[in-house]
């Protein structure tokens, strides 16, 4: 799938240059103990979005394929998601489809817009495929999308900072929940994962000589592991 992503010639609606994605593990921590590490770093972030919840859908191949490569830390992996903000089941709702195409520690985030989305329609693989020819998804890109599968639906509350000289940008994610999408667009398997609460820092190549003094404000634990390889283990009762 993913020479097809790099050998595209149509532009998205939103593409940004690799950057690095330093994720940080709270556990064991209130979301108001963690506002206040975020107010109190000596590089002065405020918030500078609504705090609004975020819902994906995960896509995948029959066999997990992204999920394994993210597993054991392949040098080179892929997330393809459909996200969109506000009510889960809302209707009528323009989302997006959304590619993390990971290198290390950098990543990159390729866009396009679906429009009169609503969450059945990406549950059932014959709907999906329609409802991606009917966006504006690039026609090479379509050809691998028909190799994907619904494999997670999950939700979360997202927070949104940045530094006073506009360089580092956090977001903090929490209240996580997920559920197993089946093929007759229901969900089941519901879990919540209420204790953990994803930090993440995000920052341009160019500044990763100062993200050491940023990071070392924060006694969290740095880590590797995604929202899809959690949640998906969560809901299948798989061991990681």
């Amino acid at each position: 799938m993913a020479p097809a992503v790099s050998e595209l010639e149509h532009r998205p609606v939103e593409q940004s240059r690799f950057r690095y994605e330093r994720k940080f593990m709270l556990e064991e921590i209130s979301v108001s103990e963690a506002l206040w590490y975020i107010k109190s770093h000596p590089e002065l972030f405020r918030e500078v979005f609504y705090e609004r919840q975020v819902n994906n859908v995960y896509l995948d191949t029959y066999d997990y394929k992204n999920f394994h490569d993210n597993l054991i830390g392949s040098a080179e992996r892929l997330k393809a998601r459909i996200r969109w903000y506000g009510v889960l089941h809302c209707k009528n709702v323009t989302a997006q489809l959304e590619l993390k195409i990971k290198q290390g520690l950098l990543g990159e985030k390729q866009s396009w817009k679906i429009t009169d989305f609503s969450l059945g329609q990406a549950l059932n693989s014959a709907q999906l495929n329609v409802l991606l020819h009917n966006s504006d998804t690039p026609q090479p890109l379509l050809l691998n999308l028909t190799q994907l599968e619904p494999a997670l639906v999950n939700l979360y509350t997202r927070r949104y900072f940045l530094s006073s000289d506009g360089l580092f940008r956090i977001t903090l994610d929490y209240a996580m929940e997920y559920y197993k999408p089946l093929p007759d667009g229901k969900l089941t398997d519901h879990s919540c994962d209420s204790r953990r609460i994803v930090l993440e820092l995000k920052y341009d190549q160019t500044t990763d000589d100062q993200a050491s003094h940023i990071s070392s404000h924060f006694p969290f634990r740095l880590t590797k592991s995604s929202k899809y390889v959690s949640g998906l283990a969560l809901v299948n009762q798989w061991n990681c």
